[in-house]
């Protein structure tokens, strides 16, 4: 009666589910829709549902899929939509030059046709590259704005990962009153994100020496998406640094199956940097492993890769190799101002 096509309001409902980080929900909304399965709008939501289900490789056939369709409708605005979501699914396969490249893309077009929703998204995941290419401070001028935008638009789902960025910003920077004003701050309701919450706060407490807290924190009951499996890996890293080997393998073995079968390729490396610290395996392997990891554009590879040869040494008891790599990390985090690594 409102002249209105059932799959406009699936659609609505469906991006909204998403906003809120309900995939599933949002998987539900659009799966009676048989008439649009083409449409790029309707491989946007459908890429964005993939993605925060954790199957990066999908989505990126979805994304590539629909950026071509949308480039031969003209449809401006799901061509960028879908190189966000391009770029966000790169970036998890670890492909951060090409996710780089389509997140930028996409910024740029949504910046200049003020889609506020999806560039609070694509702003975030600028700041997030950011932080991981070891600029901590070009992604804080990003990330209040992003935080107050997402509040204004009800984006939790994005909201909720802004609060742990700003609290991993905090911590790679080393600011102590910005931690624990975003640690009060980030408000009690937000329920979504709560893996990633632990996570900041983890690795916040890592970085103050507090191994138990981090510890408590990083102790999850599932390994289904990247963020999850970054934990598993950190909680392996601080059994490590325990002396418990035994709950380091056990911590590490999911991560690893995971990364695998979803293709997860840095955070692959980094769990098999792990692993390879636990139980060492064939020095020719891990020469590769090694050469990877240090040239790699991720801070939290190629710094992860020092404090891990340096624990590998100790353990054997070559104390020179050892303080030899440690003393490369520290001028390394020095240099690029991480005082997590640090």
């Amino acid at each position: 009666p409102l002249g209105i096509e059932p799959s406009e309001f699936a659609f609505q409902a469906a991006t909204i589910l998403l906003s809120l980080g309900r995939p599933d929900e949002a998987k539900q909304a659009i799966s009676d829709i048989t008439t649009s399965k083409d449409n790029p709008r309707h491989m946007c939501i459908l890429a964005d549902i993939t993605h925060q289900m954790g199957d990066p490789r999908e989505a990126v056939k979805i994304c590539q899929l629909g950026v071509a369709k949308a480039q031969q409708s003209d449809q401006e605005t799901a061509r960028a939509e879908l190189m966000l979501q391009l770029g966000l699914s790169l970036r998890d396969l670890g492909d951060r030059s090409a996710a780089t490249q389509a997140i930028y893309d996409a910024r740029d077009v949504l910046s200049q046709q003020g889609f506020r929703r999806r560039l609070a998204e694509a702003n975030l995941a600028e700041a997030q590259l950011a932080l991981g290419r070891g600029h901590p401070r070009a992604a804080k001028v990003l990330i209040d704005p992003i935080i107050a935008v997402s509040q204004t638009l009800k984006m939790a789902n994005i909201e909720a990962q802004a609060w742990s960025l700003k609290l991993n910003i905090a911590t790679a920077m080393g600011d102590t009153s910005s931690a624990n004003e975003t640690i009060q701050l980030r408000p009690e309701a937000l329920s979504v994100g709560l893996a990633g919450w632990r996570h900041a706060q983890a690795r916040w407490h890592w970085a103050q020496r507090d191994l138990s807290k981090a510890i408590e924190l990083v102790t999850w009951n599932q390994v289904d998406s990247a963020t999850e499996v970054h934990m598993a890996i950190d909680a392996a890293r601080l059994f490590l640094t325990q002396g418990d080997r035994n709950q380091a393998s056990r911590a590490i073995d999911p991560a690893l199956e995971f990364t695998q079968s979803r293709g997860l390729r840095e955070l692959h490396l980094l769990a098999s940097l792990v692993a390879d610290t636990i139980i060492p395996g064939d020095a020719e392997a891990r020469r590769a492993l090694h050469y990877q990891a240090r040239t790699s554009p991720w801070i939290e590879l190629s710094l992860g890769c020092l404090a891990l040869d340096g624990r590998r040494w100790h353990a054997l008891g070559d104390r020179k190799k050892s303080r030899t790599s440690y003393q490369s990390l520290l001028d390394r985090t020095r240099h690029l101002g991480d005082h997590f690594h640090q």
